[in-house]
């Protein structure tokens, strides 16, 4: 999706929501994953955790600090804070005073905050970021193998 958001402006919105929240997914499956490996009861547990509760677990358990002001940590947190906005949105009303002429201008309707965080700028960074925070967790935790590397295994039947 962030491919698609830097090749055309047409849709970018679009394409830069959902490039965000496929990063918001990854850094959450990343988290359930890693949580997997480090306990066995993992699934039963885990829905009762937020999201930045796990990742602050894991950090402390490898005595890596979170520092709210290190950009990473910051990109997570806008992240997490715009993937919950997006699944638990809420109807809003804005009173808007304005003049507005005949041809009605996109630039004057005013964005949601989602709306703003969804740019090019934020979902490159958010990405970079995010594959940062998990290649740290996952090294940290011992494990040589790039995380990105496998697309996982299975078995498949015909």
């Amino acid at each position: 999706m962030l491919s698609l958001a830097k090749a055309s402006e047409e849709g970018r919105i679009y394409t830069c929501t959902a490039s965000l929240l496929l990063s918001a997914f990854m850094i959450e499956a990343y988290l359930n994953h890693l949580g997997s490996l480090r306990n066995k009861e993992w699934e039963k547990i885990e829905r009762k955790i937020p999201k930045l509760e796990k990742y602050k677990i894991f950090l402390e358990a490898v005595n890596i600090p979170f520092d709210q002001n290190r950009q990473q940590h910051k990109s997570l947190l806008d992240l997490f804070k715009f993937r919950d906005s997006m699944a638990h949105s809420k109807t809003t009303t804005d009173i808007i005073d304005t003049q507005l002429e005949t041809q009605l201008p996109m630039s004057i309707i005013p964005s949601t905050a989602w709306q703003k965080f969804a740019t090019l700028e934020n979902a490159e960074q958010v990405s970079d970021d995010s594959i940062i925070l998990i290649r740290e967790l996952h090294q940290a935790n011992g494990y040589k193998k790039d995380p990105f590397t496998s697309a996982g295994r299975g078995v498949y039947f015909r």
